[in-house]
């Protein structure tokens, strides 16, 4: 475990992390009392802060479409990378967010194996930073490798923002991004 420490000092704002001591100033952070803004401390701590909190549209048991040229029809969801577990809550996922999934529709050679996938679409309505609602008309994911490499080489319909911005092989294989 990262030890962590605070000191706020006329204004400038001492973070260590580990016994690193780095400056910032206190008025480019977030500060309610002794709490410091997460996503500032999970950078100092070389966490990836690259997807931002998001309605979760799509829990374990939930059946997507295939929206890629891999030759699978539908995507079942058994779980969720990086989702924690709290009791009686199912891992879910929303837009960006990679499932380990198995084909229920498709080519043989695809079916009964588990399958990394990536959502690009959910039809569960999420609010952007911007202010803006946004959800799509289906759920939708594409198969890809665990390095995030598409298995197929087009993508129909359209793929959301936030994951494009994650996956840059799927923002580049997708007709447009919304």
């Amino acid at each position: 475990m990262l030890s962590t420490a605070f000191e706020l000092v006329d204004s400038r704002l001492l973070a260590s992390v580990s016994g690193n001591w780095q400056l910032a100033l206190a008025t480019d952070w977030h500060l309610t009392g002794n709490r410091i803004c997460r996503e500032w401390l999970n950078s100092i701590r070389g966490a990836p802060g690259g997807k931002l909190k998001m309605t979760l549209g799509l829990p374990v048991g939930a059946i997507m479409n295939c929206c890629d040229n891999s030759g699978a029809r539908n995507l079942y969801i058994i779980s969720v990378k990086g989702i924690g577990a709290r009791l009686n809550r199912l891992p879910a996922g929303g837009v960006g967010d990679m499932v380990m999934a198995t084909v229920k529709k498709g080519k043989p050679e695809l079916r009964k194996k588990v399958h990394p996938a990536v959502i690009v679409r959910q039809s569960k309505p999420w609010k952007r930073t911007d202010g803006v609602f946004l959800y799509f008309e289906d759920n939708a994911g594409v198969i890809v490798n665990p390095k995030g490499e598409m298995k197929g080489s087009a993508i129909t319909g359209p793929v959301g923002k936030e994951a494009a911005e994650l996956w840059p092989r799927i923002a580049s294989n997708s007709g447009v991004v919304m």
